[in-house]
């Protein structure tokens, strides 16, 4: 039987996110304000008791992410709802009893990323940075000012967008405890929302550093990780991890994975135990909204 899927909202990741479960055999439909959307069938909040939908995404911008999920979780009952990130567009407490809401910080997913994890369960690190820059124009085929990004109404600025850093971190080390967060708009991008971010926190007696920002020409998104006896420096953008001890560099390349992909296929086999859940990404949010 075909597992049916409600996505909400259909810009460029309800779109992905439609085309991925399409190539997987699924019924989709969609919940959108856009006039038309083509090969998918079209259904409003109304129709969705009857749509019956096995799994739900909420690919909305940020500021509208509360307001679908509660519509959605009153409605349904026992089924997968999938947040894109952030959760919320502030720090807010809501839990359900009813279903199972998930956040999709499918970074987690990147083979680097487990391999990491892996190391972390075994040695414990002395130190941890973690950089994620990239140049906003380049993002999408849209004029960067016309998206979410650029608005803080919306629910933007690269505290939300690139709030996979934060998560990645609570993924590796579970606890973390913010006591610094600067953020401020520093380039001459037409942006109404922070451009760059630095965050300190700690797992007990690690310290971690995280530094964001969408102006940079020279794109990186990496982890650095020392140990006693050895440190590691993670590429996630070419998945390559250079691991050096004493005088010897190992590299260990990675395969090249499409997390979307992955995490659809998760979800339709309803194995949920590596994704982000509801707890978790309102932990991410009491970082990013830290005063």
């Amino acid at each position: 039987m075909k597992k049916k899927i409600l996505i909400i909202g259909f810009g460029s990741i309800g779109q992905k996110h439609a085309s991925i479960f399409s190539k997987l055999n699924c019924q989709i439909s969609i919940i959108s304000s856009q006039p038309k959307i083509f090969k998918y069938k079209k259904i409003d909040y109304r129709d969705i008791k009857n749509y019956e939908p096995d799994i739900v995404i909420i690919a909305t911008t940020t500021n509208m992410h509360l307001q679908d999920l509660k519509i959605t979780d009153n409605i349904l009952k026992n089924k997968v709802i999938l947040v894109e990130k952030p959760l919320f567009h502030k720090k807010i407490n809501f839990l359900s009893k009813r279903n199972t809401i998930l956040v999709a910080y499918n970074l987690r997913f990147l083979p680097i990323v487990k391999f990491l994890k892996k190391i972390c369960s075994k040695d414990k690190p002395l130190n941890c940075e973690v950089k994620c820059h990239s140049f906003l124009p380049q993002w999408r085929k849209r004029k960067y000012i016309l998206t979410s990004s650029a608005k803080k109404k919306l629910g933007g600025g690269v505290l939300n967008d690139l709030s996979h850093e934060i998560d990645i971190c609570f993924f590796l080390f579970k606890f973390m405890k913010n006591y610094f967060l600067s953020k401020n708009k520093l380039s001459n991008l037409k942006i109404d929302t922070e451009d760059y971010a630095y965050i300190v926190c700690k797992n007990k007696d690690l310290p971690i550093s995280i530094s964001l920002s969408y102006f940079t020409k020279i794109e990186q998104r990496s982890i650095f990780l020392e140990f006693q006896n050895f440190s590691i420096e993670a590429d996630l953008l070419n998945n390559i991890c250079f691991i050096k001890k004493k005088n010897l560099i190992k590299k260990i390349k990675f395969k090249k994975t499409d997390t979307y992909s992955y995490q659809a296929k998760k979800l339709i086999k309803s194995n949920l135990n590596e994704f982000c859940t509801i707890k978790e990404g309102l932990k991410v949010l009491k970082v990013i909204h830290k005063k």
